[in-house]
């Protein structure tokens, strides 16, 4: 896959606050949510709605109501749980969708007038302190290498990277909280190369192995926006193909390297 870099801002093209995203073949929903006082935006097709999922930075809740053949999203239901596991996900439904992620809350089509907003006032209520991350992330399996002073490079696995920092796996003891290290993280045909605080360790969960958290310390501007368009579309082409096994990325072209990449 290789990344093609758009004008984009830190912050997004969609910065609103406590957002609703409807993906809707009816107009069933609009007399339910027409009094609550939040932003509502509506996504017309499943790549806008994928789209509209990865830029919107406020989104508090996603409200799915496709009335026909609704069982060929669910491959699309568990890569949206495992790549925005706090957003809020309401299916609209005729009958209960089985093999759903657990998370998800189903309301029968015929019940919405009096139960999808108490589940929304629920959901703004319980979110609120759980703010979504400033950067998205997205889970290759890359190969890296940690280097501290008057040391040799330390071979590591990759994960879960943002433009902020990464999780690294770790069968042995993890290094000390708090120490500095400097990072190289291989793609296709370019590396990132930047200094890097060791965060918490942390068990292995559903998503990911035991390991812990590096925050970059010295990324530019610029190469935090090329890591952050990198991961932006891997969530995309994740969520609109969630059966493809995900690339790693390749640039291809020198001239959109920063200070913080080097070709291969």
């Amino acid at each position: 896959m290789e990344i093609t870099l758009k004008h984009r801002y830190i912050t997004g093209e969609w910065n609103l606050m406590n957002t609703i995203l409807v993906f809707s073949d009816t107009d069933l929903l609009e007399n339910s949510l027409k009094n609550i006082p939040v932003t509502i935006l509506k996504a017309s097709s499943k790549a806008e709605l994928a789209r509209m999922i990865v830029e919107i930075d406020d989104l508090k809740i996603l409200i799915i109501d496709i009335k026909e053949k609704t069982g060929i999203y669910k491959s699309f239901f568990h890569s949206l749980a495992k790549s925005f596991p706090l957003l809020k996900v309401v299916l609209i439904t005729e009958n209960t969708i089985n093999d759903c992620p657990s998370d998800f809350t189903q309301l029968h089509r015929d019940k919405i007038n009096d139960k999808l907003k108490p589940v929304i006032e629920d959901t703004e209520l319980t979110s609120s302190g759980k703010e979504r991350r400033k950067f998205n992330r997205f889970d290759w399996p890359l190969k890296g290498y940690l280097l501290q002073k008057d040391k040799h490079w330390e071979p590591c696995n990759v994960r879960s990277m943002s433009a902020s920092g990464a999780f690294l796996e770790s069968i042995e003891s993890p290094p000390r909280t708090g120490s500095r290290f400097l990072i190289r993280i291989d793609f296709q045909d370019f590396r990132v190369l930047t200094n890097c605080e060791i965060l918490d360790s942390r068990n292995a969960s559903s998503n990911l192995p035991a390991g812990f958290g590096v925050r970059f310390t010295d990324l530019t501007q610029a190469s935090a926006l090329v890591i952050d368009q990198i991961v932006e579309d891997a969530l995309i082409n994740a969520l609109l193909s969630p059966e493809s096994k995900p690339e790693i990325p390749s640039i291809g072209n020198e001239e959109l390297l920063t200070a913080s990449f080097d070709m291969l």
